[in-house]
């Protein structure tokens, strides 16, 4: 049975011990992720790297993302839902974003912060399945931070099978350890749909959204782990120029980290025309509401934009 572990992460964030009711101990338990026996990030390396923090007094960091356009961020759809598969609150759906950022907490001068004024997940997300595991962030100004690139829409993955990716976020070391106080790096193999299917035979390889990375017979072994879902899977550039890195992947679950399967992300290059669509759809929508701020649109007009926006 696959359990998310949403409540798990906001107790750790806390320090506390999550209880065995949100994260259970059978092998096929579902974990959200991070960074294990990874290194520290390159300073000033990833400035499209997005930590999606509580709108509260706290402003805890619960998920990661990227800055894949000055006004979005790309991040995962199950950030946006509790552990019991139910839509997340407005601390959560209207999120202060930390953008470009090195330390998790703490002061860090090369960052910039931005509000999360809408959220939209894909409509066909499983929370049972976790396929379509996508989400976007609209933020309430343009950031100044370099994106990173996106793929073309392709069934296939904007990279080749047994290529080395990089995985970064700020989330838990180790299974039921601490957080990272710094960005973390790791180099994963993305591993072809039949190694998957040998690992994880229950699971649609090559026909849904997913797809996997790592490798479980390397020693010290290399994963994602608790704590940093939604944050990107990357190839780095070979250009030596920011904002050429390409987004392959957003880290999505896994069963253990760090165990004996590669870890699960969303396929970018698949989500592409679901991406495309509802940054379009959501900027109209915004537009539409400043304009009514402004006295120049009937209400109506704005409430049928929103409408057809949220059904995307």
């Amino acid at each position: 049975m696959r359990i998310s572990i949403f409540v798990a992460l906001v107790a750790l964030a806390w320090g506390a011990t999550a209880s065995s009711g949100s994260r259970a101990l059978a092998d096929d338990d579902l974990v959200q992720a991070a960074v294990v026996n990874g290194v520290d990030a390159p300073k000033g390396r990833y400035p499209y790297a997005a930590s999606l923090r509580q709108n509260t007094g706290l402003n805890l960091h619960f998920c990661g993302g990227s800055l894949v356009h000055r006004r979005f961020i790309l991040t995962a759809a199950h950030c946006f839902y509790d552990s019991n598969g139910r839509r997340s609150g407005s601390a959560y759906l209207k999120p202060l974003v930390r953008i470009g950022g090195y330390t998790k907490y703490g002061p860090d001068p090369g960052h910039e912060t931005r509000r999360g004024i809408s959220v939209r997940t894909h409509a066909q997300y499983s929370t049972v399945s976790e396929e379509n595991d996508v989400a976007l962030v609209l933020l309430d100004r343009p950031s100044t931070r370099a994106t990173i690139r996106l793929p073309a829409a392709s069934t296939l993955p904007a990279a080749k099978f047994g290529d080395s990716l990089t995985a970064i976020g700020w989330g838990v070391v180790y299974d039921g350890g601490p957080s990272a106080t710094v960005l973390q790096e790791v180099q994963l193999k993305l591993r072809g749909y039949s190694v998957c299917r040998q690992y994880m035979p229950r699971e649609r390889w090559g026909q849904n959204s997913m797809i996997c990375a790592g490798d479980p017979d390397a020693r010290p072994r290399r994963d994602t782990c608790s704590g940093d879902s939604g944050s990107p899977l990357l190839k780095r550039t070979t250009k030596g120029r920011l904002g050429w890195d390409r987004q392959v992947g957003i880290v999505s679950w896994g069963y253990r980290c760090a165990g004996d399967k590669p870890a699960v992300y969303t396929n970018v290059a698949r989500m592409m025309p679901w991406i495309k669509r509802t940054m379009r759809n959501m900027l109209a929508a915004e537009r539409k509401r400043q304009l009514h701020s402004r006295g120049l649109l009937q209400a109506q007009d704005v409430a049928s934009n929103s409408s057809s926006a949220d059904a995307q």
